[in-house]
């Protein structure tokens, strides 16, 4: 793609490439170059949905860390060496004579005669990696973090080794697996941007291996964070591409999930007709699913009567959400002590609509009880959002406890 030379020497344009604010570069380059979302797409090497997605969020949103997008991004635009260097990357001048940064042709010459990964090695691994991410409801992120860091590490360091095609995909596959999980993870422990960076990295493994189950995955798990910080245009934006990409190649369990996330995402967002359409074609997915469940695959009816349950809460249909919450509550294993939180409070959302101000202080307490050890920072969010909206409701003992608790509580939700 041909960008005039003179467009990089825009102020504005200098400022973007230095706060690696990608959406805003792409935005100007489709202001004062020309080109198209599509255009930029086969460019850069990313759907033209995603490159709108970039474009349309915030600029936070729009900020990308992440240094192989980036520089894949500033080989397909053609950046200059002055603006590589603004993104951090390194330039692309030929110098006259051995350069430094030349490839060692010894190193390449000992790196084709490195032996691949056996495949009963990689099927391990494999396997490894799915117990990790059927750990993840039910372990405490501070717990789980050490051993996926270690686990990116091992697939990384094995990447950079010799392998064969069919042993690089799967590696590129584990790697986008344990990346999605690492951005939940920083997620949960309040690291936002650290966890987006974690998710472009899932998304250039599932690009990479033309996986689109991965990156209708990984797009289904990004749109968490903004959902439960109330930008639900954000998280439907995500979750359209994700449901676009699941129906191609996913198994009905998953694109029963991503279309129950979708109508609580469009729900949020005020399209009620959209969310009733999303949550009639998740319920009709997850009666066709398999038996079997594994790894990443682990959504169940169970689940999406949870989900379905906060769709309803969301159009304000307090006595369907109630009814299907509570079930949901009641059956969700002991062991996933975040989600039967989360859950609770949202049966205390329910009681803040039908205006019964007790219930929902003993409900975010209760929720808050179940969660120790694991508040993590969608449940710290939820719960402070809930208080704020009682406003100056009866100022009891136990609203004051309350308030003194989430206080002592670690502020997640800055991402402190």
């Amino acid at each position: 793609m041909d960008v005039p030379i003179e467009f990089w020497e825009r102020d504005e344009v200098k400022k973007a490439l230095a706060a690696r604010d990608i959406g805003g570069l792409f935005r100007l380059v489709r202001q004062h170059a020309g080109a198209s979302q599509t255009t930029i797409g086969i460019a850069v090497g990313m759907p033209q949905g995603q490159i709108s997605t970039i474009m349309s969020t915030g600029p936070r949103q729009r900020r990308i860390s992440a240094y192989a997008v980036l520089e894949r991004i500033a080989d397909g635009l053609r950046i200059p060496d002055h603006g590589r260097q603004l993104l951090g990357l390194a330039t692309q001048t030929v110098k006259g004579g051995d350069d430094p940064q030349d490839p060692d042709p010894w190193s390449l010459a000992a790196a084709l005669t490195r032996s691949s990964i056996d495949a009963a090695i990689m099927d391990r691994f494999e396997r490894l990696v799915l117990v990790q991410a059927m750990r993840y409801p039910s372990t405490p992120p501070t717990v789980m973090w050490p051993t996926i860091r270690q686990e990116l590490q091992r697939a990384e360091a094995a990447l950079a080794e010799r392998q064969t095609l069919s042993i690089q995909r799967r590696l590129v596959n584990v790697i986008g697996t344990l990346s999605g999980i690492a951005g939940n993870l920083s997620v949960d422990l309040g690291r936002p941007a650290r966890a987006l960076e974690y998710f472009d990295v899932s998304w250039v493994a599932a690009d990479e291996a033309a996986n689109n189950d991965l990156a209708a995955w990984s797009l289904a798990l990004q749109s968490i964070d903004p959902f439960f910080r109330g930008y639900g245009d954000e998280a439907a934006s995500l979750l359209d591409q994700a449901a676009e990409l699941a129906d191609s190649e996913s198994s009905a369990r998953r694109r029963a999930w991503v279309a129950a996330l979708r109508a609580r995402a469009h729900a949020a967002a005020g399209n009620a007709s959209t969310a009733a359409q999303a949550l009639e074609s998740a319920y009709a997915a997850i009666d066709q699913a398999e038996p079997k469940r594994n790894g990443t695959d682990f959504f169940d009816r169970d689940r999406l009567d949870g989900i379905a349950g906060t769709t309803y809460l969301l159009m304000r249909d307090t006595e369907r959400a109630t009814a299907l919450i509570s079930a949901a509550t009641d059956r969700r294993p002991y062991a996933d002590a975040k989600g039967r939180a989360l859950l609770t409070l949202e049966l205390a959302a329910c009681h803040l609509i039908d205006q019964e101000p007790d219930e929902v202080v003993a409900l975010i307490g209760e929720a808050l009880d179940i969660a120790d050890g694991q508040i993590v920072r969608p449940i710290m969010m939820r719960s402070r959002e809930l208080r704020s909206r009682m406003g100056t409701w009866r100022d009891t003992a136990a609203v004051k406890a309350l308030d003194a608790r989430l206080a002592t509580l670690r502020d997640l939700d800055q991402g402190k």
